[in-house]
Parts: C-alpha cells; sequence; structure tokens
C-alpha cells in the first residue's frame, strides 16, 4: 500500500525508515523522498497487511502519515501532455504504458 509521509522540522538526527524497520521488522520501499533540514516527505510502500502498525510507528516518531488508497488515472480527454505527471510518477507508469513522447 502506497502512503505519503510528512516529516516535522527534526530538533534531533532522526532515522525514521530505519528506526521503523528496526522496531517492525517490516521492510519500507521508499519511492520518493524529499528531505532538507527543515521538513521532509516521502512516498513509501509497504506491505498492506503492515500498514496500520507503520502508520502508528512513524506517528509515535512524529510523523503524519497519510494512505494513498486512490488510484492515480490518466484521463486523456482533460490532458493537455505537459509532461508533469511523467516528471512526478515514481513508478515510471507513464513510459511503461507506451504514454511517452513519441517524437524523441
Amino acid at each position: 500500500m502506497k502512503s505519503s509521509s510528512h516529516f516535522p522540522e527534526r530538533r534531533k538526527k532522526t532515522h525514521y525508515f530505519a528506526q521503523v524497520v528496526r522496531d517492525t521488522g517490516v521492510l519500507i520501499n521508499v519511492e520518493r523522498a524529499m528531505i532538507d533540514s527543515s521538513e521532509g516527505e516521502a512516498l513509501i510502500d509497504i506491505p498492506d497487511e503492515s500498514c496500520a502498525m507503520i502508520k502508528e510507528r512513524l506517528a509515535d516518531l512524529g510523523a503524519a502519515v497519510r494512505v494513498l488508497d486512490e488510484v492515480i488515472t490518466l484521463d486523456e480527454s482533460l490532458c493537455v501532455d505537459c509532461g508533469a505527471c511523467i516528471s512526478i510518477c515514481p513508478q515510471s507508469l507513464f513510459i511503461r504504458y507506451g504514454l511517452e513522447d513519441q517524437d524523441g
């Protein structure tokens, strides 16, 4: 299951995912992360059966977790071919299914 995690300003050096993996034994796949000195955001993939436990443990460490249970779909009737979706898709979904720019 995909989840979005937001980490507040770090008052001490905390390795959120390493701590959670150590404490729970559940492997977490970090698909995308943007973390700087003030805060962080990460897209993670965790086993469905461990979702509640991982969410609770991350919350204990001060992270806000949102489960992404809605599937992202491409509505071709609204698409203007701006390419923004290609740059943020962690799974390269649009390239995999042949939606990449055919000219280049």
